[in-house]
């Protein structure tokens, strides 16, 4: 899988926040979120688990790897 680059601001390496939950976003001194369910399918949307708080692996795995997509290209609107 690909790897954040580096802030587009300080240079500084960013972080991936809410990697449990509904919500993901990269952070440094800039910041970047995105809601999960929004780049997921509805079967995809229906694998929550209340216990984990989590998707499936998979689901999980392809909003991950679209975060990065939008963080590396540094656009500001990834719809």
């Amino acid at each position: 899988m690909d790897e954040l680059k580096p802030c587009p601001f300080c240079g500084g390496e960013a972080e991936f926040d809410g990697l449990v939950g509904t919500q993901i976003g990269i952070s440094c001194c800039a910041s970047m979120g995105f809601q999960k369910s929004d780049y997921m399918t509805m079967e995809e949307r229906q694998t929550w688990n209340p216990k984990t708080y989590k998707y499936s692996d998979e689901a999980e795995a392809k909003v991950r790897a679209i975060a990065i997509k939008y963080w590396n290209k540094r656009n500001p609107n990834p719809q």
